[in-house]
């Protein structure tokens, strides 16, 4: 006797390793980059560049920024809505 005949879930967030989670978290990041006027630099996978001119290079799902003082906290807290940052940023030694 089967209990189920369609044993399928529905995922609510993407998985480490599912073959989804690349796409979806590409999706994630190309919304907050459109909405908070970045444009990908066609040329170079991976970077983009704001309006202020910093630059934002992503590596899987490490994030670097290269701003002003005045100007990083700012981009840190406007992707930060998108994203949900785990931490903070750390400072490069």
């Amino acid at each position: 006797m089967r209990i189920y005949w369609n044993p399928v879930v529905l995922l609510v967030f993407a998985l480490c390793g599912h073959p989804e989670s690349g796409a979806l978290w590409e999706a994630l990041l190309t919304t907050a980059h459109v909405t908070r006027d970045w444009k990908k630099i066609l040329e170079w996978p991976g970077v983009s560049i704001h309006a202020d001119l910093s630059i934002l290079i992503v590596y899987v799902d490490d994030l670097l920024l290269c701003a002003t003082h005045a100007t990083q906290a700012k981009h840190w807290s406007s992707l930060d809505e998108a994203i949900e940052f785990k931490e903070g940023p750390a400072a490069m030694d």
